[in-house]
């Protein structure tokens, strides 16, 4: 260990902090098939989600409580490729859509993303690869 000095420790710690920051050894983003709402405000917010297929049948009715700045995730909650209608309300705002997610030939791929903001609430699709 000839050469080592604690200067050298330091900067070496600091390079590969900055190189290996913003990596993750999980999976980025949430499953396949679930609801993942993303609050963009300063301050909590509820956000009641429906989703259920186009055909009629509920999937889900659920309020998340999403804190400031943070994210809440559902379990999978669409079985399988196909199309969805999702809707989103929070504090008066609303959004609605008929949501279409392919299969990649092992399930459904991509997630609902219900974005809250300080003007109003969005639902999209979201994690198509």
């Amino acid at each position: 260990m000839q050469g080592l000095t604690r200067r050298g420790v330091l900067g070496w710690l600091a390079t590969v902090t900055t190189l290996t920051a913003g990596c993750s050894t999980e999976a980025e983003g949430p499953p396949d098939g679930a609801v993942h709402c993303y609050n963009q405000t300063n301050f909590e917010r509820s956000v009641r989600v429906r989703v259920a297929r186009a055909g009629g049948e509920s999937l889900l009715d659920q309020t998340f409580s999403v804190p400031a700045g943070g994210r809440a995730t559902s379990a999978d909650v669409m079985p399988e490729a196909g199309d969805y209608e999702v809707s989103a309300a929070s504090d008066g705002d609303r959004s609605s859509r008929t949501l279409t997610f392919p299969s990649d030939g092992a399930g459904i791929m991509g997630y609902v993303r219900v974005a809250i903001s300080r003007d109003g609430v969005l639902v999209s699709r979201a994690g198509l690869r």
